[in-house]
Parts: C-alpha cells; sequence; structure tokens
C-alpha cells in the first residue's frame, strides 16, 4: 500500500467549504469499506482558546461528495428565514418592490454583521402568503356602504408569442373598493371591458370571492360619469336589479363641480394639448405665472354666502381668505 498524490479538485471544495463554516481544521473519517457506505462523512474541528475542539459531523452527497450544510451552523439561517411576516407587510404598505424590499433587507442584515441574504423571490412568496394569511384572519364584513373608483394605469404584463415570452406594458383600467364607514380597502378589480355591465360583474365577483355578504348593502358611491349613473344601464342600477331594491346614490360632488369649470375652461381657451399643456392663450399664461407682473383691476362686489372652512377643500380655503 501507499499514499497517492493530493487531490486538488476535492482539496478546493473542502477549503471552501471551511471558509464558509469558519473552522480551521479538516479531516476526513476514513473506512476500510467504502463501497458499503453511501455517504462519507466530513469531520470539522474547530479549536478555541483552550484548544478544546468541537466535532461536527457534515454529510457528503453519493454522486458529487460534495459537503452539504451542517444543520447546527444553519439553525439561526433557517429560523431568521421561516417567515417574514412584518417585511412583507411593510413592503406592501410601502408600495415596495420584491427587489427593492429583498435588497434594503440584505443590506441592514450586513449592516448587522450578519451573512443572511434575502432572496427577492422568497419575499415575493412571504408577501403572498402573508396577505392569503390576513384575508384569511378577517372578520366577515358588515357592508353598509360600497364606494368605488376607477383609473387606467400602465401595466406590466407577460404575453406569450409562440414559444416565447415577451414582457410588454399595457394600459389596463383598475377599480378600486372600499367599504364606508370607516374606509377599509376590499379589493381592486380588473374588469374585461370598461362598460357599466363589466365593472359591476367584476365588483360583484370580487364580493363573492371575499365572502363578503351584500344584504345589508344601504349605499353606494362613485363618481358622476354616466358609466356609473345611468339611470337605465349604469353600474349603480345594475347593482339595484341584482339586489332588486334601491340603493342611496352618493355621487362625488367635486367631481360634478369639476365639469362645468372644464367645460367652461375648454370654451374659453380651447381644448388643452396635454396634462399640463394648453393651446389657448389664457393657458399659455399660466406658463410661470409666478414671475409675471402683477395687474391692477378692479374688484367686484359681491356677497358670499356663510360658508364653514371644515366643509371645505384645502384649495377652497385657499381662495375663500383670498382678499
Amino acid at each position: 500500500m501507499r499514499i497517492g498524490g493530493i487531490d486538488r479538485n476535492r482539496t478546493k471544495v473542502y477549503k471552501k467549504f471551511v471558509r464558509k463554516q469558519g473552522s480551521k481544521k479538516i479531516c476526513l473519517k476514513s473506512d476500510n469499506n467504502p463501497s458499503k457506505m453511501p455517504e462519507q462523512e466530513l469531520i470539522l474541528s474547530s479549536s478555541s482558546d483552550s484548544d478544546t475542539s468541537v466535532s461536527h459531523p457534515v454529510k457528503l452527497h453519493k454522486k458529487t461528495e460534495e459537503p452539504l450544510p451542517s444543520t447546527s451552523g444553519t439553525t439561526e439561517h433557517k429560523k431568521c428565514m421561516k417567515s417574514l411576516p412584518v417585511l412583507s407587510q411593510i413592503c406592501d404598505r410601502y408600495a415596495v418592490s420584491d427587489r427593492a424590499g429583498a435588497a434594503i433587507a440584505s443590506a441592514v442584515l450586513h449592516e448587522l454583521s450578519s451573512d443572511i441574504v434575502i432572496d427577492k423571490s422568497k419575499l415575493r412568496r412571504e408577501r403572498r402568503k402573508t396577505r392569503d394569511t390576513l384575508m384569511k384572519n378577517q372578520a366577515p364584513l358588515n357592508l353598509p356602504a360600497l364606494y368605488f373608483d376607477g383609473r387606467k394605469d400602465k401595466t406590466l404584463k407577460i404575453v406569450k408569442k409562440g414559444t416565447k415570452r415577451y414582457k410588454q406594458v399595457v394600459i389596463e383600467e383598475h377599480v378600486s373598493v372600499i367599504k364606508e364607514p370607516e374606509s377599509i380597502y376590499v379589493g381592486y378589480v380588473t374588469p374585461l371591458q370598461g362598460t357599466a355591465k363589466a365593472i359591476e360583474i367584476s365588483i360583484n365577483a370580487l364580493l363573492s370571492a371575499k365572502n363578503i355578504s351584500t344584504v345589508d348593502l344601504l349605499a353606494i358611491g362613485c363618481d358622476g360619469t354616466v358609466t356609473n349613473t345611468g339611470k337605465f344601464n349604469g353600474v349603480i342600477r345594475l347593482f339595484e336589479r341584482r339586489l332588486q331594491r334601491p340603493l342611496q346614490w352618493i355621487i362625488c360632488m367635486l367631481h360634478l363641480n369639476e365639469l362645468p369649470l372644464r367645460h367652461l375652461f375648454d370654451y374659453l381657451d380651447g381644448k388643452t394639448s396635454g396634462p399640463s399643456t394648453y393651446n389657448g392663450p389664457i393657458g399659455k399664461l399660466l406658463d410661470k405665472c409666478e414671475t409675471r407682473a402683477v395687474v391692477e383691476f378692479e374688484s367686484i362686489p359681491g356677497q358670499l354666502p356663510t360658508l364653514k372652512p371644515d366643509d371645505l377643500s384645502t384649495d377652497q380655503n385657499i381662495c375663500l381668505k383670498l382678499p
């Protein structure tokens, strides 16, 4: 018998594993009959100040014979990574993406001298699990009033073309639903179309999926678009037909006040060319209006009704205080 040469590939694997575990010595447990042993054991010896060593057996894979992580060395890691409910709730509250949330959490752990790294896929699964747990533990909602409003947002979707998948940004309508009073968020839906019937069907599907009863529903609120308030086929009217009883209509007065002003501005200045650009002479003068000189004018006297400041919005309070 003779001792063979050094297996350099196996040595590199062992050194890498030892560096991860923080050990200083490594030795192999020999056996006279290796064919009967499907897995070998790697003995890690770590010496302390008192020259005492503690051995931790680590199993090697049968085929690759690469060392697997020790259970004693990863107990803290598994304990920390078991669940992340608080991190998931904070990321949802401040609309932080999975990638950004995982990077921030990993950076904080690194600052605390921890080698734990949180993966974005792990955080995504935890956020989904936390949402499902919160919805299951939520008490049944008593729905006296239902408010909804929609807007069109740019949404990233995965589109399949042939055998490949591509990312595509599409304009998609999202309708948010809340419960009043207390303004409790119920959820949001994505109707297939922008019609009143599609919106009403999607909202009822959301309520059914969350086991929210509409037996105690007394009022429904929304903005004043004809899609919602149509007297024959509006969303509210379709709700009344489904429930077989009338509901109290709560229509947004701010939206109602906005429409006449918008039509007046279109008549005097013309159509706008964008969200913040104008075509007419009045709108063009609004650009950098704070830098222009004040023009003398004659005030028109008049009597205003007594208004309560608490009943007005912030902008209306500012206009009321102007001389």
